[in-house]
Parts: structure tokens; sequence; C-alpha cells
């Protein structure tokens, strides 16, 4: 099968070099490291943010709809494709970001989360401390030329992984909304005004030890430690695989608000 470059078929450049930590805030512009490519279509936990001003001064590393991200340094093959449910977005020289012009790239994503694909990136890797794959040679990856119709059928089959993905996202939400609502925490208070001591002992020890819980936490447990329920020793099987016995020994003693 015949192969073409990938500079050929797509721009390749990578994220922000400069450090700006010192930006990173809970709002504004979703800024991507290496661990948030761990999902296919970008990972939504631990996000940070960086402030519009700062998004403006990187328009080198902006990340548009229709990349595909590849992670270059440390966390070498990860791969994401990027939809349009962020709207503005950047991240940091550890990502690749890959702009197709002559090819899908649904196609180009799919291409390198595969075996061939993964092989081929990792086979580039160079360093012994930390490992990457430079620009110039991630360039001169060689990419499958297959026909329109297989790469119109990846397309597709990726779209619908992406609708079937933010339709679970919902469904997990309405789970989540039932089931508070069924525990009753949809009328606990979680307001952040003041903290809760508890003394609680520390095995082995009879001494006692002080936890601060969040107001929010604490009436969480109250109101689920009010609930009748049964031991998870009662209601599950305990598979010791891991050998942390007082780990296990405290689980087994846990309740469950699982009925029956």
């Amino acid at each position: 099968m015949p192969n073409a470059p990938l500079s050929s078929l797509a721009d390749v450049s990578d994220g922000n070099h400069i450090s700006i930590a010192e930006s990173f805030a809970e709002t504004g512009v979703r800024y991507l490291r290496g661990q948030d490519l761990s999902d296919f279509f970008v990972a939504d936990s631990s996000p940070v943010h960086v402030p519009d001003a700062v998004y403006a001064t990187l328009r080198r590393s902006h990340i548009l709809p229709g990349d595909v991200l590849l992670g270059i340094v440390a966390t070498i093959g990860t791969v994401s494709f990027v939809t349009d449910r962020f709207g503005k977005l950047t991240g940091n020289c550890k990502i690749a970001i890959l702009r197709p012009r002559k090819i899908e790239g649904e196609f180009l994503a799919a291409y390198f989360l595969s075996d061939l694909g993964q092989r081929e990136i990792h086979r580039w890797a160079r360093g012994t401390i930390q490992t990457g794959v430079i620009l110039p040679d991630l360039k001169r990856l060689p990419i499958p030329v297959v026909g329109k119709t297989t790469r119109s059928r990846i397309t597709e089959l990726v779209r619908a992984a992406y609708a079937a993905r933010q339709t679970s996202v919902v469904c997990y939400s309405q789970g989540e909304s039932i089931l508070t609502a069924a525990l009753g925490l949809d009328r606990v208070d979680l307001s952040r005004t003041c903290s809760t001591k508890t003394l609680t002992p520390t095995p082995p020890t009879p001494r006692a030890s002080i936890r601060i819980l969040p107001a929010a936490k604490w009436n969480v447990l109250r109101t689920m430690t009010a609930m009748p329920g049964k031991p998870l020793e009662h209601m599950f099987d305990i598979i010791s695989w891991i050998g942390k016995d007082e780990t296990l020994r405290r689980i087994d003693q846990g309740i469950t608000m699982l009925g029956k």
C-alpha cells in the first residue's frame, strides 16, 4: 500500500513552549496538557484554563475543531480528536497539533490510535531520561494512503462514536440526579461556609486524631449515615488481589446505600 509523509497531508506544529503556570485559572480558555489526551475526544478530568488575554498571545498553539492531537513528550502516542465542544482551545509543547489539509482528521486520529500507528510513533521516539518525538521526525511519519470510501467509513464511525459519547454523558448526569434525589442529597446544604471537626480513632492505637471536614462533606456524610444500609461484605464478594488487608477490612465494614 502506498504511503505519504504526514507533512504532505497535514500541517504539523506543537503547543506552547513558554512557562505560563502562574496564569492558570479555574475559568477561561481550556489549556491542554499531555495528560488531557487520555480520552480520544479529550479528557475532562482536572482541566486547567488560561485567561483570554494569555490565549491571545499563544496564537501559534491555538487548537481548532478537526485538529488531531498527539502526545509527543513523556506520554508518547496518546491521541485525541478535537470536536467543536470547546470553542477556544490551546495547549503545551508536549502535544503535537496536526491540522489536516488533504485527509480527514477522523481517519488520521483513528490511524494513530491503531497498533500500526502506535508502533510508528514509538519507533521515532528519542531520549533516555525523557523520551520524545521531535517535529522533523513527526513530519516524516508515513501515513497509508487508503481509498476515499474506506476513509469516509472510518470518519462516519468516529463521528458516531462521538455522538454516543455525548449521549452517555447526558445519561450519566441524569442517573446521578436520580440517585442524588433518591438519597435525599439534593436537599443537603452544600455551602462552604464552615468546617466541622470530628474526633476519629485511628487504628491500631486508641488515640484520637482530628479530622477537619468541609461543612458540605459533613452534611453529606451525616445524611447518608442516617439511612438504612448494609455492610458492603453482605452484598459483594471482596477479592483481595492487592494485598492491602487493612484497606479491605475497612471496605468490609463500610455502609452501602444500595437496596435489594
